[in-house]
């Protein structure tokens, strides 16, 4: 038994604004595409899929014709 047993039980729930939610997205799709960022672990990796995963599993926005144009004008609203 660890004695983090109890710390890693449960989920964790955020709430994003939509353009921080694509924003996050287009950017962390690209690091796991491009290896941007380095991924120092197999754990890393793991958690930087599941996150991504669960942004493919939450927007509709990356399947629009117009996505580009929707992130462009995310940025634009998060980039004062």
């Amino acid at each position: 038994m660890s004695t983090f047993d109890g710390i890693f039980t449960g989920d964790v729930s955020l709430i994003l604004k939509k353009e921080v939610a694509l924003v996050l997205f287009e950017m962390l799709a690209d690091v796991k595409h491009e290896s941007a960022v380095p991924i120092r672990d197999v754990a890393e990796r793991q958690a930087l899929w599941s996150l991504v995963g669960l942004f493919e599993s939450a927007l509709v926005e990356p399947f629009l014709p117009n996505y580009n144009a929707i992130v462009e004008e995310a940025k634009k609203r998060l980039a004062p």
